[in-house]
């Protein structure tokens, strides 16, 4: 047990954006900790999710290294916590790659191969890189197919990829033999039951707009909430289900924006400002 995670609670598991390096520490304590469960229980292939854990592989020596699929699902929160331009330059290693260095627990040459993107810190440039290095670049997958085409198309990060993978979302199989008027029938079953558990009116025809996920800057969830009552007021058969956590300045003004307007939306509002669990019941 280390202090940087048990003195996390539930409902704030990410270290505040704010402070860069106690942030830093956390995710530097974090991908060690990863690299330490890869040495000891010696996987065939390392299933990465988007930057968090990209690090990883490099604490691994070259004995050590095995396979790894990254899988993108949002990937303009690309881990860029040191947000200061680093100037940097070969011939002299400046401040702030040497406290990186202190940081990170990484030699500089790794983190100016690796981990420098566009003169920033980019935690997920080192998984890509590490995939164009040992994978001749393949093992990059996006969660859809507009979502792979749209990241080669618009992001320099992952110019030169051979291949970007897309994920569709599985399928029952059980699925595919059920009848339209089944799905539809289930369908508006599972929306009332939604409507329920969150207080709404109960309206088969409405349409249900959902947020849920961490509020942060990287996600608009500001621009969410200045926008949500024009929204509301000028389309009456819209719902709005927004949840999860304020983690940075921005998502606690939307909280701050959303909490004035319970009473002139009531039954077409709901907000939830923690982790947002659905019951057993509703999770199908």
């Amino acid at each position: 047990k280390h202090e940087v995670f048990t003195e996390k609670v539930k409902t704030a598991p990410y270290p505040p954006s704010m402070t860069k390096v106690r942030t830093l520490r956390y995710f530097s304590l974090w991908n060690q900790a990863t690299a330490a469960l890869i040495r000891k229980l010696k996987p065939d292939i390392y299933h990465c999710m988007d930057y968090h854990a990209a690090l990883a592989p490099l604490y691994l020596e070259e004995s050590e290294q095995i396979p790894i699929i990254l899988v993108l699902h949002n990937a303009d929160y690309m881990g860029v916590v040191e947000t200061d331009f680093i100037s940097d330059r070969f011939w002299k290693t400046v401040t702030q790659l040497r406290r990186l260095s202190l940081i990170l627990n990484l030699k500089v040459a790794t983190i100016r191969k690796y981990c420098m993107f566009e003169g920033r810190l980019n935690m997920l440039k080192a998984g890509v890189t590490y995939i164009k290095q040992t994978q001749a670049g393949y093992g990059i997958c996006a969660v859809s197919e507009n979502y792979a085409v749209e990241l080669k198309r618009e992001r320099t990060l992952f110019a030169g990829l051979p291949y970007l993978i897309s994920l569709d979302n599985a399928t029952d199989p059980a699925d595919i033999q059920t009848s339209i008027e089944k799905l539809r029938a289930l369908r508006f079953e599972a929306k009332g039951q939604l409507q329920r558990h969150c207080g709404l009116d109960e309206d088969p025809g409405a349409k249900i707009l959902i947020f849920i996920g961490r509020w942060v800057k990287q996600k608009g969830v500001d621009h969410i909430a200045m926008l949500t009552p024009a929204f509301l007021r000028s389309h009456p058969e819209v719902q709005i289900i927004l949840a999860g956590p304020p983690d940075d300045a921005c998502g606690l003004y939307a909280g701050t924006l959303l909490d004035q307007l319970g009473d002139e939306f009531k039954g077409r509002l709901f907000v939830c400002t923690k982790f947002f669990r659905l019951p057993e019941e509703l999770r199908r």
